[in-house]
């Protein structure tokens, strides 16, 4: 192979690399513009629509799943004919937990970190 047919190759080579660099450059600066859509987009659904109309609030969800799970444990308490002292004992526990997570849910909606200037 002769000098001519590599400087050749890597004449094409080195067109065919600056192609894909312009490309990628102008397909960047053009979705830089749809940057906020986008994370407005990744927000809705990384937090679960949990305050859509057309859905009920997850706080208030849990919060009537902890209030069922009491009531359960307390007849399950004031039924002394077994023993589910155990039972009723967890169920509070599990209600407490759900409880909490409820609050929490209610108080502090998640927000994006942006670890960058560029990603806001």
């Amino acid at each position: 192979m002769s000098f001519e047919g590599v400087f050749s190759i890597i004449s094409e080579l080195k067109k065919r690399i600056v192609y894909i660099v312009a490309v990628f450059g102008a397909s960047a600066l053009i979705s830089f513009s749809y940057m906020g859509m986008v994370i407005k987009r990744i927000e809705s659904d990384m937090f679960w629509r949990m305050n859509l109309p057309d859905k009920p609030d997850a706080a208030r969800n849990l919060l009537d799943i902890s209030q069922n799970l009491t009531s359960i444990s307390n007849m399950l308490a004031a039924n002394t004919s077994f023993n589910t002292g155990n039972i009723a004992e967890n169920l509070t526990r599990f209600s407490n937990e759900i409880l909490n997570i409820s609050r929490n849910l209610a108080m502090n909606r998640p927000n994006i970190i942006y670890l960058t200037p560029m990603e806001c």
